[in-house]
């Protein structure tokens, strides 16, 4: 499977809870809305017959190919009632309704009863009243202006709707609203997401620093927060009985400590024995281990861009390095601007 699809693929499950979340609001809403904003619906309905024509001895005889094509006749009658040709003379005929030749077309639906030549028209509105004459009105010209259209006489009505019988509401266009909510909410929050995704260029793991570099990671820090910086009485007594805490810099072998900046970004003093402290350890043997037959005379930790974290690294490498024996000079050129590592980036997580 192709890398880009799995990524959005885990993108979308990773996140899938904001579908979720954005779907449930929507059919809410639709809900609401369909019970609240929308009145209830009547419908009204009529039945025709669309028979054979075909007589054999002046008598009826029942003829199955001209049932089959009756029946393949009322996909096009029913194009014929939705018209202009039907509707525009149901509004000139009946001017009582009050309603126009869009709004009848919105108002009627025509479909076969099954397999069977019964074809059903159905209006619907919130006046049952209305639906009932408006339906009526339909089938009264569709019924008298056929045989001039299609210059054939074949159709019975079996049945009117009853004007002064209202049946139950049919309710609001519930399901309706509701599947067009699912869809829409499904299908933005997804393309969201993907969006979000695709915009997204930062590097989340080390499998994609391979993939993008093809280098090997040498230690991944975990997200740092105030409560790493804190030491606790005990430890701080280990910490001052631990070995050197100075590191020679270009001031005169003073303590990296003296510069605020670098004290509040130095979390391996002040919390030495916590799992970040480690990581910088590692970073140190790692570090070593690869340069085993070359010695390193020099390190240079730099960023693309201000506050991810380049003093933090810089400081704490330097006071592993210190702590395990070493000696060197900690160029502090370039630092004095720089804010405290906390305040600057050390909560997101950052790879050497």
């Amino acid at each position: 499977m192709d890398l880009e699809l799995i990524k959005y693929m885990t993108a979308i499950k990773k996140r899938f809870w904001v579908i979720v979340l954005a779907v449930l609001v929507a059919c809410a809403s639709a809900f609401f809305y369909s019970r609240s904003m929308e009145s209830d619906y009547y419908s009204a309905t009529t039945k025709l017959i669309v028979n054979k024509t075909s007589q054999v001895l002046g008598g009826e005889q029942m003829d199955l190919n001209a049932i089959g094509v009756s029946m393949q006749l009322m996909g096009t009658y029913a194009q014929i009632i939705l018209s202009p040709a039907i509707m525009d003379k149901v509004v000139e005929q009946f001017p009582d309704l009050g309603l126009t030749s869009n709004r009848l077309m919105g108002m009627v639906t025509v479909r076969p009863l099954g397999e069977t030549q019964v074809m059903v028209i159905a209006a619907r509105d919130t006046s049952y009243a209305r639906a009932a004459e408006a339906v009526n009105a339909v089938t009264d010209v569709f019924q008298a202006e056929i045989p001039k259209i299609m210059k054939v006489d074949n159709v019975t009505v079996l049945n009117k709707a009853k004007e002064n019988e209202p049946t139950s509401p049919t309710g609001q266009n519930l399901t309706k609203n509701i599947a067009i909510a699912f869809l829409v909410a499904f299908t933005l929050a997804t393309g969201v997401i993907v969006l979000l995704e695709y915009l997204d260029t930062t590097i989340k793991s080390e499998e994609e620093i391979w993939q993008l570099f093809g280098v090997q990671t040498f230690a991944v820090v975990p997200r740092m927060r105030t409560r790493d910086f804190r030491r606790k009485a005990k430890k701080g007594r280990r910490n001052r009985a631990a070995g050197p805490r100075r590191c020679g810099d270009q001031n005169g072998g003073k303590s990296l400590m003296t510069t605020p900046a670098l004290k509040s970004a130095t979390i391996m003093d002040s919390n030495p024995f916590s799992p970040v402290s480690e990581t910088y350890h590692t970073l140190r043997a790692n570090i070593e281990f690869l340069s085993n037959k070359t010695p390193i005379e020099a390190i240079t930790v730099t960023s693309t861009e201000w506050g991810e974290g380049r003093t933090t690294t810089a400081v704490n490498l330097a006071l592993a390095y210190a702590r395990s024996g070493k000696k060197g000079a900690f160029d502090r050129r370039g630092f004095e601007k720089t804010y405290p590592a906390r305040d600057s980036g050390a909560a997101s997580q950052r790879r050497a």
